[in-house]
Order: C-alpha cells, then structure tokens, then sequence
C-alpha cells in the first residue's frame, strides 16, 4: 500500500514539474507557483482522484516552500526525483495515528503506527523507538534500499545556550581554569580523531574487520556488476546488494562517529576546538594535466589522491564535526573551529613553526627544542591552546567595545573589533641561518 502512496506522490511530482516548463505552450499561460494542486486534475489525469487530498496539498507546499527557498538563495532549483532511489512521502495529522500496545504480563511497549484515513486505510506500520517522544504534528515515511523509516521531530522543552552565550561565559574565565576545561581535537586519517588530552579514537577491531569485509564484497559485486547487461534483472539485484553493502559501511562510520562523540561530550572537558577544515575541498578531485601536443593527457596522481580521498571520507570528519556541534549545545558546552593553518608543524613547548619539525607522519620533533611527540597529539594541544586564545580575544574586545573609542581613530573605524588568530612563521622558519643561535639560547 505505501508502495502505491508513494507512486502518487512520484506521479504528481513528475506531473506538477511537466505542467510548469510545458503550460506556456499548451494552455498559453504559465503554472502559477502557489499551494494550490486543482489546476492538475484534469480528465488527463484521472488517477489524482483515488489520492487523498491531503497527500496533493502536502505536495503542494513541498512544492511550492522548495521555490522560495530557491528564490532566497537558500538552495537549489527544484528537480524531478529518480523514482526508486529514496522515496518519501510527508504525512500530517490527519493521516496518522500512533498506537501504544501495553503487555500486562511483561509490562512491555509497542508501537503501531496507522497510515491513512477512513476512506483511505493504508494500514499499521511496527517500528521500534530508541527512547520515549511526544506525539509528532508530522512525520516523513521514507524507503531506502528496501527498509522503510520513520522519522519525525518534536520540542522537548529543553532551553539551550546559544554560541555567543557560551563564549561570554567561558570568557570570564582565566587562561589556568580553559586549560583544565579545553579539549583540542585533531582529526586525521591514520587516527581519526586525537584529543589533547591523549586520549585516540578509532575504530574498534570488530568494526576493522566488517569494513574490510564490505570492501572485498563491494569489488567483487562491482566486477560481476561491469560484466551484466544493461537492463537485465540480474543486474538490478546486484545494484540492490551494492546499495545494501553501501548503506551498512555508512551505518558503521555513523556509530563511530556517535560514540566517538558521545564519550566527549560526556567527559569533563567543557570546551572542543577542532580545527575549520574544508572537507569538500580537500577531497576535490585532481584537474587533468594535458601536453603540450593538446592530446594526450599526462600523469596527474589522480589515483593517489582518489585513495587519499576515500581515506579522508572513511575517517568520519564531517560527520564528527557536525554530530559534535549539537551534542555540545544540548550539554551547553562550546565547540570552537579554529584555522588550520600551521597546526602540525607547531612545536607545543616553544612554539617554533617549520615543516621540518614533522619528520614523519606519526612522529614530531622541534628542530629548535627537540621536544619529541607524537605528531597527532602534539597538534591536537596546538588546537588547544589556538582555541583557548581565541576566548580570550573575545573577551579583551568586549572590553574594547564597552569602551568608546575617540572619533577619527582606527580604533572607532575597526568598531573595536580584534583581528582572527593568524599564526606567525618563526624567524628560523623564514631564516633558516639563525637555527644555531636560537638552539644555543635555548
């Protein structure tokens, strides 16, 4: 029965996007972009009368709040959806019930959800919640890969600090107190994420061995997959085992990245800096290099940044920063991104910056101090401090701004704003000559 609702709603879908690129030429006017769906039921489309209404209404505002999003430079044109791919179909109250079932003898809950109407009566749909919820307004019922989900969302009560109260807060404080309470994290492809309070996250042995195992099933299924014709049954049901191999990969870097930041937000520290990186730039892939003849293409190391890529994407960054960021604001504590820049080759003890001092990729020694580290956690304290420094900035232009500056100066010009962290290179970094003066002071 879903199947056949989510039919109509693909069918609509197709129809309302036909009728606008094609009601010029037909009917000599264009389709007005508003909620209204009467203008689609016409005697060329008498399947829109065994839908529900309130399914073509919810469409219609799907429709239509998807364009003026658009037309706020909030997202992209609307486009046709692949039918097949994820299906999803959105249900007010009036179309849903939830049913608790209560049994007397084990004293334990389950849930039914009622999809449809008394006209139109779908049928119940089990599901399994992980904690107690209040009764939703709406819920969204989507199809991928052949499992169904349900998802829905609904106030809670809580009352949460925003950003800017949180760094008011934590900027009373004096530079002892953030270091006790601040927790650098640096996030990299051998360990996905490094506290500086030596602490490593990675992935468990059993979650090693399943994401090996999915890989070696994967490229089996993408050669048998390469030699099928287009088109043939058998093929789709080995696109269907790739989906299924795909979505339990992503399922198991999902619980990572859940637990990983479930035991940080439930630890002492109070403050996370990581560092601002541009996942999607740096997995961009690499231009072709043509010669100079024009035609012929050169080597690119193409497939050593693909490698490096699939490597950056397994280790959960964005999804780490992204699952962090509300964890931390529903514990009210305060995630800071900092600049990237220098971070792995600044020495933690003297703060000298070379790209000598990362002799290798797990080991760190300062060319200057000869302070000896891991590399990964010695930036992670790098992360630390820049993060703790950049409270204090906000609280000395508070200061600053509370303070009217006199008229004429760069200081009312600038509004007493202070300047974002940039890291300076070291006068042995730009000088490399003066490495036995600083060695012998130091």
């Amino acid at each position: 029965y879903l199947l056949i609702l989510f039919s109509h709603i693909s069918q609509n879908w197709n129809l309302s996007n036909f009728f606008l690129k094609h009601s010029l030429s037909l009917t000599g006017a264009r389709t007005p972009l508003d909620q209204t769906y009467s203008q689609f039921k016409s005697e060329l489309t008498p399947w829109l009368a065994d839908c529900p209404s309130q399914i073509l209404r919810n469409s219609a505002v799907n429709w239509y709040e998807a364009y003026q999003r658009f037309f706020q430079g909030l997202g992209g044109r609307p486009t046709k959806k692949k039918k097949g791919r994820r299906d999803s179909i959105w249900l007010t109250r009036e179309l849903f019930q939830l049913e608790v079932i209560l049994n007397e003898e084990t004293k334990e809950k389950t849930y039914q959800l009622f999809i449809g109407t008394k006209t139109n009566n779908i049928g119940y749909l089990s599901f399994s919640p992980h904690r107690e919820f209040l009764t939703p307004n709406s819920i969204t019922i989507s199809k991928k890969n052949g499992n169904y989900y349900v998802s829905f969302n609904y106030e809670d009560g809580l009352k949460l600090h925003t950003e800017k109260e949180l760094i008011e807060e934590f900027s009373k404080l004096d530079k002892n107190t953030l270091n006790d309470i601040a927790n650098g994290l640096d996030r990299g492809v051998v360990i996905p994420v490094q506290s500086s309070n030596g602490q490593a996250f990675n992935f468990s042995p059993q979650q090693t061995k399943s994401l090996a195992k999915c890989q070696a099933r994967l490229e089996f299924y993408q050669t048998k997959l390469s030699r099928q014709t287009l088109g043939s049954k058998r093929r789709e049901k080995t696109r269907r085992k790739i989906a299924n191999i795909h979505q339990k990969m992503a399922n198991i870097r999902r619980d990572f990245a859940h637990k990983t930041t479930h035991s940080l937000v439930n630890s002492n520290s109070e403050i996370f800096v990581i560092e601002d990186l541009k996942v999607k730039n740096m997995t961009a892939g690499v231009e072709p290099k043509l010669a100079r003849d024009g035609k012929t293409f050169l080597p690119n190391g193409a497939a050593a940044k693909a490698g490096l890529n699939a490597a950056i994407l397994a280790s959960c960054w964005g999804l780490i920063a992204t699952f962090l960021s509300y964890k931390a604001l529903r514990a009210n504590k305060l995630l800071i991104k900092i600049p990237a820049q220098y971070s792995s080759q600044e020495c933690a003890r003297c703060g000298h910056i070379h790209k000598d001092n990362r002799i290798s990729q797990s080991e760190f020694v300062c060319i200057v101090c000869k302070y000896t580290e891991n590399a990964d956690l010695n930036a992670a304290r790098i992360i630390a401090k820049r993060g703790i420094e950049k409270v204090l900035e906000f609280a000395k232009s508070q200061s600053v701004s509370s303070e009217s500056p006199p008229v004429g100066t760069r200081g009312s010009a600038c509004k007493g704003r202070v300047r974002p962290y940039k890291p300076s290179v070291s006068e042995a970094a730009r000088n490399p000559a003066t490495l036995a003066d600083i060695s012998a002071n130091c």
